[in-house]
């Protein structure tokens, strides 16, 4: 069980109560989703996934954030249709 990326971010009081992509949590992706929304994790920042990744997200009353990163294929527009928008998160950066 790798924790890096997630771990940073439960501790990083910017980041706190967002889950921040599944570089190293491909294979247990839902499993590391369950753990952090009993440390309190509402959000899913910059989501990529499948429809059936997004569909559990939801199915744990979380917010999924999406960006221009979340578009790229056909695949992740299809993903994004079926998200009930009372759960979308509209994500931009400012530079």
């Amino acid at each position: 069980f790798l924790t890096s990326d997630i771990g940073i971010n439960l501790t990083d009081p910017m980041f706190r109560g967002i889950y921040r992509g599944t570089r190293k949590h491909q294979d247990d992706f839902l499993d590391v989703i369950e753990r952090a929304v009993k440390t309190g994790v509402k959000k899913v920042h910059s989501f990529d996934g499948t429809k059936e990744e997004a569909a559990a997200i939801i199915d744990l009353d979380l917010y999924i954030g999406i960006n221009g990163c979340s578009l790229k294929t056909e695949a992740n527009l299809e993903t994004l249709k079926s998200i009930p928008s009372e759960r979308l998160m509209i994500e931009t950066v400012k530079y």
